[in-house]
């Protein structure tokens, strides 16, 4: 909000502080940006490894089994694994875009806060 005053300020000053507040509020919302954009890719690179290992482990499994009926439980969780995995991959996507939806709406004139909860 202080923030937020001190550029209206700017803004009526003059067209050199209206630039100079401007850039600064467009510095800080790439800032915010690249940190989100960051956060997401460490997630998502996280989930990558979660998921070869879980498919390492249930290959070494089936490979190791000695009935149909012990590969059949064994797919039969590998399948329930990968629903919650893919239950919560979806869930973190639409969380990350309302985040970036959030941080981007600064770029917008005025005071963009309709996506905040």
């Amino acid at each position: 909000m202080a923030q937020q005053g001190s550029e209206r300020a700017a803004a009526n000053m003059n067209p050199a502080g209206f630039a100079t507040a401007q850039a600064e509020r467009f510095g800080r919302i790439q800032t915010d940006l690249l940190t989100e954009v960051q956060e997401i890719s460490r997630h998502w690179m996280e989930r990558a490894q979660t998921e070869a290992t879980l498919a390492a482990e249930f290959f070494s499994k089936v490979t190791a089994t000695k009935s149909v009926p012990e590969a059949m439980s064994l797919c039969q969780d590998w399948a329930g694994q990968r629903m919650k995995l893919a239950a919560e991959d979806a869930s973190y996507a639409l969380e990350a875009s309302r985040k970036l939806a959030e941080v981007s709406a600064g770029l917008l004139p005025g005071e963009a806060t309709f996506l905040s909860s």
